[in-house]
């Protein structure tokens, strides 16, 4: 079978494309699984203290100024949140994910701008 070299061209641009999105973007092509395996990454520690922060966001339907939000913020460590959202943003940022990964990017960024 013979191609042209505009096919030539076309295919090595799909697969350049493909490869981009799967190794630069994630790994594995999936955004859950993406963020199944970030956030697993982030450790015990850190993964509890954003389990608190999104947990007290949410409970004060995301007001930063609520008490319960507040002292989750005043209890973290800043380098966890940041860590937590160096690791997840990109991930979350996706937006294939829907409301939960807003909530929480919107949490976790709340968090390092009360804290900073």
């Amino acid at each position: 079978m013979r191609i042209t070299e505009a096919q030539l061209r076309r295919i090595i641009r799909e697969e350049r494309t493909r490869l981009s999105e799967t190794y630069v973007l994630g790994g594995t092509g999936s955004t859950l699984i993406d963020f199944a395996q970030a956030y697993s990454s982030l450790g015990r520690a850190v993964s509890e203290q954003v389990d608190e922060v999104v947990k007290a966001y949410i409970n004060g339907n995301g007001d930063v100024n609520d008490l319960e939000f507040q002292d989750a913020v005043y209890n973290v460590n800043p380098s966890a949140i940041a860590m937590a959202l160096d690791k997840l943003s990109p991930i979350l940022s996706r937006g294939d994910l829907g409301d939960e990964a807003d909530y929480i990017l919107e949490a976790l960024d709340a968090a390092a701008h009360a804290g900073g």
